[in-house]
This record gives structure tokens, C-alpha cells and sequence, in this order.
């Protein structure tokens, strides 16, 4: 090949009267020299094309005698096969790419000369197109050999690797549950991307909850407070080296308690009781999630106190609720009576 260094092997070799001979060569291409001592043709020739070299062999003792050779000899010229590289192929999508050979005389056969395709593609010997549907993103290395119609190559080495599309899993974020508590999750998970049809699983659940992988829902009753990190993973069911997950901080919460307060109250005179939160991790937030105080008497979001004067008599029912500081709730359903005092009418009598 044009450029590259050659050595001729095996060396020419001649039979016959005294079996030493005298060599030399003509026609030998330029850029390269015949090797009298070793009998070969060697150096790095400079211009392709078919040669003619014609070797002889005189017998060293007897001159007069002498064998010749004509031998063809061809140089080949660089063929190159291009692209360098490749374009990336994406699971599941029809992928063709073309490769082609320059430099040499046409036509070309073009075949895997090292390693071996991606089982899922096939490389046509006439046209050098690789084509196929990805099945996996396993890569694959090898070798294109490109021989032209003189017998000449060339070689491009490549590597493929698909890339599996997006898969992209939700929900996201997942309410708190509560140790001792029923849980259902209230929004399945699902899953877009590729042949959006997919297997499921999870890691991290926590203890006494499951995942259902036909519901995509977690589910049970959790025996342990703490923050579980879940990983849900959505597999493709048709290419299963292509998923996608997500990853939730999903928070089992303590049952709170919230303790008692006074329960009554008199009308005009001052009020003071309170709430106070526990098990859970400090500080909390005090509100009132359902129902109404009495008028007259507020509650202190950051202390649980109840303090104030009652104005309206009646019985008044509302539940108290403390957030902690991870937003683990309790909740305590109480009721305040606000009693008139006594009124006394005089004279008692006329």
C-alpha cells in the first residue's frame, strides 16, 4: 500500500545447476529496492498501481545460466472509509447509517473485518448501510473493511451504543403517613416514554407498607417514623434495558399527641389553658382545623396557649391541630364551654 512499509515474504527462492545464484530485479516500484542478499522487495512505495517486476537468477558458477521470474505486483492506493464515527442510535427507533470507501477503484465490498455488530443490526456488503431497530444499549465495537475491486482495503474501527429514551416517572412527591395508620397512596404512579408500556418495582419501602406493582401504589401500615428514601423504577416491558425512576423522600410520621385543656370557661372573666404537642420532633405549629373558639379567646400558633376573655355563652367544638417541624401532624377534637356567671336579682321579694 502507498506509504506503507512493505517487506516482501516469502523471499524469492531458484533451483537447479549449483543451487547459488546471483539476483537482481527489474520494474520494482518506485520508493521501493529488491534486496539482492535477502531475496526480497522491501520500502514504503510511492505511486499505486500493477507493476511488473521481473526477477533473475544466475547461477555463481556458471554465469551463462539463469532462471527468471515475472512476477505481478500490485500497490495499492490508501482507501479510506469514512465517517470516522458514528451517529448515535436511541433504543427502539429504526437507525441507518451509510458507510462509504473513497480512494481505491470502485465498486467496494464492505464487511465486518473485527468484533461484531450489535445483534440487532445488519451491514449490507454493496452499499456499506448498517441498519436495524436497537433492541438493547449493550455497545458493540468492530472493524468495516472495504475491499475494492482490486483487492485492495481499507478499515474504519467504530463503537455503537445506544441511548434509551426518556422514561419519565411520576408522582414525584407522596403525602406522609403515619406509624399505626392505613395508607394508600391516592395517586398511582405511571410512566411515559418509549413503548409506554412497563414492568414495575421499588427499594426503600418502608417496614409493614408494600408496594403493589399492579396498582403502582404503596400501601399498608407502617410500623417505624422516619424519612425513607423510595426509588420506583419504571422498565420498558419490550426493551428491558431501558427504565426510568424516581426518587422520593417519603416520611412515616409518629403518632403526635396533643394534651387536654380546660374544657370550661365563664363569661367576662379571663381564660387561660392551653395544648402542648409530643412525640413528634419540635417546635410545632399550633392551629384550629376545624370548627371555631369562642369568641373572645385565640389561640397562640406558636405556644398552643388558649387565653382570652369568653364574650357569648354556648358550647363551643373545634379541633386543634400541631404540625412539628418535619410537618408530621396530631390533631385533638375537644369542646370549650363558656358559662354565664351567676345573676342575682334583688329584692327578692315585694
Amino acid at each position: 500500500t502507498v506509504g506503507v512499509s512493505y517487506v516482501q515474504s516469502p523471499a524469492f527462492s531458484g533451483t537447479g545447476v549449483t543451487g547459488v545464484y546471483n539476483w537482481s530485479a527489474t520494474g520494482v516500484p518506485a520508493g521501493m529496492t529488491f534486496d539482492a542478499t535477502n531475496k526480497v522487495l522491501t520500502g514504503a512505495p510511492t505511486t499505486a498501481g500493477l507493476y511488473t517486476v521481473n526477477t533473475n537468477a544466475v547461477d555463481n558458477t556458471y554465469p551463462s545460466c539463469s532462471g527468471s521470474m515475472a512476477v505481478s505486483f500490485r500497490v495499492c492506493p490508501v482507501i479510506t472509509v469514512v465517517p470516522a464515527s458514528l451517529a448515535v442510535p436511541s433504543v427502539g427507533t429504526a437507525y441507518s447509517r451509510t458507510v462509504a470507501a473513497g480512494g481505491g477503484a470502485s465498486p467496494y465490498n464492505f464487511s465486518v473485518s473485527a468484533g461484531a455488530l450489535p445483534s440487532w443490526a445488519t451491514l449490507n456488503p454493496s452499499t456499506g448501510v448498517i441498519s436495524g431497530i436497537p433492541s438493547s444499549n449493550a455497545p458493540a465495537s468492530f472493524t468495516i473493511t472495504a475491499t475494492d475491486t482490486n483487492g485492495c482495503t481499507g478499515s474504519q474501527s467504530y463503537t455503537l451504543t445506544p441511548t434509551c429514551p426518556t422514561i419519565t416517572v411520576s408522582p414525584t412527591t407522596l403525602s406522609a403517613a403515619t406509624v399505626g395508620a392505613s395508607y394508600t397512596q391516592a395517586t398511582a404512579f405511571s410512566a411515559t416514554g418509549l413503548t409506554g408500556s412497563f414492568t414495575w418495582s421499588a427499594t426503600g419501602v418502608p417496614a409493614g407498607m408494600t408496594f403493589d406493582t399492579g396498582t403502582r401504589k404503596l400501601t399498608g401500615t407502617p410500623t417505624t417514623a422516619g424519612l425513607n428514601t423510595v426509588v420506583v423504577t419504571a422498565t420498558d416491558s419490550t426493551y428491558a434495558t431501558c427504565s426510568g425512576s424516581v426518587t422520593i423522600n417519603f416520611r412515616v410520621c409518629p403518632v403526635i399527641n396533643l394534651s387536654a385543656i380546660t374544657t370550661s370557661a365563664v363569661v367576662g372573666s379571663a381564660y387561660s389553658s392551653g395544648t402542648t404537642a409530643s412525640n413528634g420532633t419540635g417546635p410545632y405549629t399550633y392551629s384550629v382545623s376545624a370548627g371555631s373558639l369562642p369568641p373572645g379567646i385565640t389561640l397562640n400558633p406558636a405556644s398552643g396557649a388558649l387565653t382570652g376573655t369568653p364574650t357569648t355563652s354556648g358550647t363551643y367544638s373545634f379541633t386543634l391541630r400541631a404540625l412539628d417541624v418535619n410537618l408530621c401532624p396530631g390533631t385533638l377534637a375537644t369542646s370549650l364551654t363558656a358559662s354565664c356567671p351567676t345573676i342575682s336579682v334583688t329584692p327578692s321579694s315585694l
